[in-house]
C-alpha cells in the first residue's frame, strides 16, 4: 500500500511501548547503514534526521555508514571492507536498521544487493532509497507531487506552456518523473511537443554537451521563441545545462527557464541559482526511524502470538515534497521578495512629534517589531545608541558598537541568518530615514551607519564560513595529528597518545576493540581502550561474534549516539571503533577512522605485529603463488585481484565454495569464475589451495602445530588428505618438506 505519512500517527503507543522497553533496563538501540558520500548534503541529512528522531525518541543510535569519498589513507574496494560491517548488523547489538539500498548500486548489481540486505531478516528495517526490498517498507518522495508543484509554479506564475524534458536512461526516479511529466502536460491540456524528450546516459558534461547541441539543432532558444522551460530531473543536469547554454550564448532564464530536482549543491552554484524540488531528506530519515520504532513494535506482538503466519504488513510511504523557488525560472528568491513584503510591518518614526520622549517611545515600538528576541535594556540601548548617532557624529558610530554586540549574540545562538539580517537593516532604514528628511548631515551620516551595518553582517558571515570550513578540517592539525600517530612505537603508546587527540577531534567518547595483530581476516578482538579513561578499566574478554558487542563499554543510564568504524589500511584489519557522536558532521567520524587506521598500521609494524611475523600467509608468497596481471584502475569492476585474495585468505580455513564466494560478492559463479582465472591465472579452487599450501609451509616452519591441527585450521578433511595435497603441490609430504627446509 502506498500512503501519504503522518509523522505524528502512532505517537503515543510508540512512547509508551519505548517507556516499557527503558523500564526494563533495554534502551532500543538501531542502525543505518549505506555506502554513500557522507560529506554531501544529502548524506549529512539523512543521518541528521535520524539523529534528530532518535533523540526525540530517546534510543540509542549506531552509524553503520560506510563512506566512499575524500579517504585520505584508503584505497577503492568498499564493498569488502564494507561486508565487514553486516557481522554487527544483528541483535542484540542492534533492534532494527535504517537502509540505504540504492546507495549500493555503483558497487553491485541491484538483485545481488536486495539479496545482502534480506539475508539480514529478521531484523526489522525500513529502506530510505529507491530499491524494493522484498517484506521492508520504504521511504520516498512523492514525484507526483513534486511535478506537479514545477509545473502549477511555471503555467501559473510565468504563463509557460512549451516545455521540453531533459533526463537519464536507465534511471528508475528519472524515469518516473518524465512518466508525471507527460502527465501533466496531459492533465493541463498542454501540447508535447515532438522530441522535446531527451535522455542521456549518465550526467556527465560530455553526455549534457552532447544532449545541448541536440536540444540546439531541433529548436530556436532565443527569448522562448520555441521552447518556454526545460525542465530535468536532477540539479547537477541542470546547473550544466545553464553553464553550456551561456557559453553557446543562450542565456538562462531570459531566453529559456530551467528547474532542476534534488535540492543540491550544484544547483546553489550554478551560474544562475536552480528552482528545484527539496527532498526533504531530513524528514525522509527522521519518518524512517518512527516506522522502524512501529516494525519492531509489530515484530515483538507477533512473536507473542501463536497464528499460524507472523508476516508483517509493508507500506510504501511517500513523503510530499518542496518547491524551492530561486532564479532560473524567471523569480527572484522567496527571501528576496519576503523581504519587500516584511517591510510592510514597519512604520517610519514620525518626524512631526513635538516631544523627544515621544519619538522614543514610537522608535521602541519598532524596534520591539525588529528585535522580538532581544531583552527590553537592549532595546533601550538600541534606541539610546540611535539617538546619539542621529544628533552626533562619532566613530565607530554608537549604533555599530550596538549592532556588533547584537551580532555576537545571533553567532552564539547560532543564528546568524544573512538574509534576515539584510532585510533588518532595511527596515531599519525605512524605520530612521524619512524622519529625517529636514536634517540632511543627519540622514547622510545614517545611511553611512545603514551601509556599514550592511558590511558587518558580510563580514560576520565570512568569518563564520571560515570557521565552518576550517573546524575541525585545518590541513595543519589533521596533519599534526596524523604526525603524533606515526611517531608511536607501539600499539601502547598509540592508545595513550589517543587520550590527547580525540578531544582535538571533538569526540567525546570511543571504544576501540583490537586484534592481537594486524590481519588480512576480520579477526576476533577485545576491547583494548575505553576514552573518557576509566580507572577500573581492563581488557575485555575475546568477542567473538561482533553482534555479541559487550554493551557494558557504551555510555550507561543515558541515551547514546555512535558511529562504527572498521580499522583497516592496505587490506589488513586490526579492528574496530564506537566513536561518540556529537557533531553532526559526521565526516569527522571516517577521518578519525582514516587516522587511526594509520596510526595503528605504524605502531603494529614497529612492533611486528603484521602477518609476515607469525604463520599467516605473507605477500610475496602470495605473488609467488598467482600470476596476477596488470588491472586498468580506470575501469570500474565489480571484482579485483585484491578482493578474491583478501576473501580466500578470509576464508582459508573453510573448504572452497564458489556458490557462497559468488554470493559474498553479489557477482555470478560464472563470472567469479572467469575473473579470477582472468587476473591470477588460476581457477578459484586451485588459487584457494595454493594459499593453504603457503600457510601450511609456514605452520609446519614453526614446529608447533601437529598434522592434525593444521589440517584442520586449513579445512582439509583429515590430515591424510592434507599431506597428499601438500605432496601434489610441492613434490614432498610434509615430513620430507620440513626436513628439507629445516
Amino acid at each position: 500500500y502506498v500512503i501519504i505519512y503522518n509523522m505524528n500517527q502512532k505517537f503515543i503507543q510508540r512512547r509508551a511501548f519505548l517507556s516499557e522497553k527503558k523500564e526494563k533496563d533495554h534502551r532500543i538501540t538501531i542502525g543505518f547503514t549505506g555506502i554513500a558520500d557522507l560529506r554531501s548534503f544529502i548524506g549529512q541529512e539523512f543521518i541528521a534526521g535520524i539523529l534528530r528522531a532518535a533523540e526525540d525518541y530517546d534510543i540509542n543510535f549506531i552509524n553503520m555508514s560506510r563512506a566512499i569519498k575524500f579517504s585520505v589513507y584508503d584505497d577503492v574496494d568498499f564493498m569488502t571492507t564494507f561486508r565487514h560491517n553486516l557481522k554487527f548488523m544483528r541483535s542484540p547489538l542492534i533492534d532494527g536498521m535504517v537502509t540505504w539500498a540504492s546507495s549500493f548500486n555503483l558497487f553491485s548489481e541491484k538483485d545481488r544487493i536486495i539479496k545482502m540486505f534480506a539475508e539480514l531478516a529478521p531484523l526489522p528495517m525500513v529502506d530510505i532509497g529507491s530499491f524494493d526490498l522484498p517484506g521492508t517498507p520504504s521511504i520516498r518522495i512523492d514525484n507526483s507531487i513534486s511535478i506537479k508543484q514545477i509545473f502549477d509554479h511555471l503555467t501559473t506564475e510565468h504563463k509557460y506552456t512549451k516545455f521540453a524534458f531533459v533526463g537519464v536512461e536507465d534511471n528508475g526516479p528519472h524515469k518516473r518523473r518524465f512518466d508525471f511529466f507527460r502527465k501533466e502536460l496531459q492533465d493541463r491540456g498542454l501540447e508535447e511537443i515532438p522530441d522535446s524528450a531527451f535522455f542521456m546516459k549518465n550526467m556527465t558534461p560530455s553526455q549534457i554537451n552532447l544532449t545541448v547541441d541536440k536540444i540546439l539543432e531541433r529548436f530556436e532558444l532565443s527569448e522562448r521563441t520555441e521552447i518556454d522551460a526545460i525542465i530535468t530531473s536532477s540539479d547537477t543536469i541542470a546547473s550544466q545545462l545553464i553553464e553550456i547554454l551561456n557559453r553557446r550564448g543562450v542565456f538562462v532564464p531570459r531566453d529559456v527557464a530551467v528547474t532542476g530536482y534534488n535540492n543540491w549543491h550544484d544547483g546553489i552554484t550554478s551560474l544562475c541559482p536552480v528552482t528545484t524540488i527539496d527532498l526533504e531528506v531530513f524528514k525522509r530519515g527522521y519518518t524512517a526511524v518512527e516506522v522502524l520504532i512501529d516494525r519492531i513494535i509489530e515484530q515483538e506482538n507477533l512473536s507473542k502470538k501463536t497464528a499460524f503466519s507472523n508476516i508483517m504488513s509493508v507500506q510504501n510511504i511517500l513523503i510530499p515534497t518542496k518547491l524551492i523557488v530561486r532564479e532560473s525560472c524567471g523569480c527572484l528568491e522567496t527571501c528576496v521578495n519576503d523581504n519587500y513584503l516584511s517591510m510592510n510591518e514597519i512604520s517610519p518614526i514620525s518626524s512631526d512629534l513635538d516631544s523627544g520622549e515621544e519619538l522614543r517611545i514610537q522608535a521602541e515600538k519598532q524596534a520591539q517589531i525588529l528585535f522580538p528576541e532581544i531583552t527590553e535594556d537592549h532595546i533601550h540601548r538600541f534606541v539610546h545608541s540611535l539617538f546619539n548617532d542621529i544628533y552626533q557624529e562619532k566613530r565607530p558610530a554608537s549604533t555599530l558598537l550596538w549592532f556588533q554586540i547584537y551580532l555576537q549574540e545571533c553567532r552564539k545562538r547560532r543564528n546568524l541568518d544573512g538574509e534576515k539580517l539584510q532585510s533588518t537593516v532595511s527596515a531599519l532604514r525605512k524605520l530612521v530615514i524619512p524622519a529625517l528628511k529636514e536634517l540632511p548631515e543627519s540622514m547622510l551620516r545614517m545611511e553611512n551607519i545603514f551601509h556599514q551595518m550592511r558590511s558587518m553582517i558580510s563580514v560576520f558571515l565570512k568569518y563564520e564560513s571560515l570557521s565552518d570550513r576550517e573546524n575541525p578540517y585545518t590541513l595543519n592539525d589533521i596533519s599534526q595529528i596524523a604526525i603524533d600517530f606515526d611517531s608511536a612505537t607501539s600499539k601502547t603508546e598509540f592508545l595513550k597518545m589517543l587520550n590527547d587527540q580525540l578531544p582535538k577531534l571533538e569526540i567525546p567518547g570511543a571504544v576501540l576493540a583490537l586484534n592481537e595483530k594486524m590481519s588480512f581476516s576480520f579477526n576476533e578482538t577485545r576491547v583494548e581502550y575505553v576514552f573518557p579513561p576509566k580507572k577500573d578499566f581492563s581488557p575485555s574478554e575475546r568477542i567473538t561474534q561482533p553482534e555479541l558487542f559487550p554493551k557494558n563499554y557504551f555510555p550507561q543510564n543515558r541515551r547514546y549516539s555512535l558511529s562504527l568504524e572498521i580499522l583497516n589500511i592496505a587490506g589488513r584489519y586490526f579492528g574496530y571503533a564506537f566513536f561518540e557522536i556529537k557533531n553532526l558532521n559526521v565526516a569527522i567520524y571516517d577521518t578519525a577512522r582514516m587516522l587511526l587506521s594509520k596510526g595503528l598500521f605504524s605502531a603494529y609494524e614497529k612492533e611486528g605485529l603484521n602477518p609476515s611475523s607469525n604463520y599467516e600467509i605473507s605477500r610475496e608468497q602470495i605473488n609467488d603463488v598467482a600470476d596476477y596481471k596488470t588491472e586498468d584502475d580506470s575501469k570500474r569492476t565489480r571484482l579485483t585481484s585484491k578482493q578474491i585474495t583478501n576473501y580466500l585468505l578470509e576464508n582459508i580455513g573453510e573448504m572452497t565454495n564458489l556458490q557462497k564466494m559468488a554470493d559474498y560478492f553479489m557477482v555470478s559463479k560464472s563470472y567469479l569464475t572467469r575473473k579470477t582465472k582472468e587476473v591470477t591465472g588460476l581457477s578459484v579452487q586451485t588459487f584457494h589451495e595454493k594459499l593453504k599450501i603457503e600457510q601450511a609451509k609456514n605452520m609446519l616452519s614453526l614446529g608447533t602445530f601437529t598434522m592434525e591441527e593444521i589440517a584442520g585450521k586449513l579445512g582439509f578433511q583429515n590430515k591424510n588428505y592434507f599431506s597428499n595435497v601438500f605432496k601434489k603441490n610441492t613434490g614432498l609430504s610434509p615430513r620430507n618438506w620440513i626436513k628439507k627446509n629445516k
